[in-house]
């Protein structure tokens, strides 16, 4: 295959990707002019319905907006020679093969936050703020930047400087060897995110004594969960969004709710969330997932081995040499149809993941009408599309649909009864 025909094979992946993912939010958003499901109206008010659906109208636009400029941007780039003249300008900074690489997708992941900044902005500061939903402010907003782009420095960079040195020594055997060093990353990201990197975020604080604390801590212990605290985030510093979740290993396992959830739902409903959250433990979900991410993570590192130092992609991005580092960044944009398809099988592994944990929590707290109440209130709260398109929930969906998930819940109560 010449350069010039991977170059346009390239493009018509690059389209027909953008095609489908606006296809997918375009049905969506047809859905949302459908009356509101029977399901929902004893809990969302037509008024609440109508807010919803302008907030999801709004981030739609914002959203269609975004891929245009994004797709818009890489092409143009591509076209005007973009990707030879960034090699020829971390050149004249180091002459070392390192520092070149980490220093060339470093900027290109810069550019990438520079373009997606005014949206982030819009959708903060304009939609957000419009609907009610924001709660942070410019100062929270520009910290939490800067505190990314220094964990991006700190930790980003020596795994990838990893990667890379891996796939320059190492020959066939360097993406097994770069999964290792990521696969390892990742492990031991989730055991010290908890206790290092989250507190940098938000503030933890202990769930006060009383009624909840004990009742949580009790239904922690029927599911076999060895909780060793129970805090409380203050989500409500960024979003009224509310979240809970289960975090740690071994000891230093922990139950954290946002204060948005408590203030939103009453003590029934917060203990059906946190049995939602419990049936993941139990049922082996975070494990699985885990895994599955692993396996995924792996499979694009051998698919970049077999590209990344090729001279015919390196040519069909204008570069007359293929530069290791360039070839990654190339082999991500070529096989990003690739890690769409991971990302459908992933989404739905884990959409099935959350039937079966709500099917657990229903069973643990024996009554799954409680489970039912407290997801309306969090669609209502977060203003969720409460009908999702079926091509926009396989592409993109982690958790079920709204509707679907409410149905599925009833035919589990149901068949208890039966």
């Amino acid at each position: 295959m010449t350069a010039e025909t991977l170059a346009r094979l390239i493009l018509v992946l690059l389209c027909a990707e953008f095609l489908l993912e606006r296809l997918a939010a375009l049905l969506t958003e047809r859905r949302r002019h459908r009356p509101m499901p029977e399901e929902f109206r004893d809990r969302i008010t037509e008024e609440e319905y109508d807010k919803s659906r302008r907030y999801g109208s709004a981030r739609h636009g914002l959203g269609r907006l975004r891929a245009v400029v994004s797709l818009a941007a890489l092409l143009l780039f591509w076209q005007w020679g973009g990707f030879p003249w960034l090699q020829e300008t971390v050149a004249g900074i180091s002459s070392h093969w390192l520092w070149q690489g980490l220093l060339f997708l470093g900027l290109l992941s810069l550019g990438q936050q520079v373009l997606d900044l005014p949206f982030d902005l819009v959708q903060t500061f304009r939609i957000d703020q419009r609907f009610g939903m924001n709660t942070t402010t410019a100062a929270t907003f520009l910290s939490d930047r800067l505190k990314g782009l220094l964990l991006m420095l700190l930790i980003g960079a020596p795994v990838l400087g990893g990667v890379l040195a891996c796939f320059r020594l190492l020959g066939e055997s360097a993406w097994l060897w770069g999964w290792l060093v990521l696969g390892s990353f990742t492990l031991l990201l989730a055991y010290v995110a908890p206790t290092w990197i989250l507190p940098l975020f938000n503030r933890f604080e202990p769930l006060p004594d009383g009624e909840l604390r004990s009742s949580l801590l009790e239904l922690a212990r029927e599911a076999g969960f060895p909780v060793s605290e129970i805090l409380v985030a203050d989500g409500s510093r960024r979003s009224r969004m509310s979240n809970a979740y289960l975090a740690g290993f071994g000891a230093r396992r922990r139950i954290v709710l946002y204060d948005t959830l408590l203030d939103s739902q009453g003590h029934e409903e917060i203990r059906s969330v946190l049995a939602h959250e419990l049936g993941h433990f139990r049922l082996g979900h975070i494990r699985q997932r885990l895994l599955l991410s692993l396996g995924s993570m792996g499979l694009l590192l051998y698919l970049f081995s077999l590209g990344v130092s090729h001279p015919t992609l390196a040519a069909a991005f204008g570069m007359n040499d293929a530069q290791l580092h360039a070839g990654f960044a190339f082999c991500m944009i070529l096989f990003g149809p690739v890690n769409l398809l991971l990302g459908v099988i992933q989404n739905a592994v884990s959409r099935r993941h959350e039937y079966q944990a709500d099917a657990f929590a229903a069973g643990l707290i024996r009554n799954g009408d409680t489970l039912v109440s407290a997801l309306k209130t969090l669609y209502r709260e977060n203003l969720a599309t409460l009908d999702l398109h079926p091509l926009a929930e396989v592409l993109h969906a982690d958790h079920p649909a709204a509707l679907n998930r409410i149905r599925a819940l009833r035919a589990v109560d149901a068949q208890a009864q039966a």
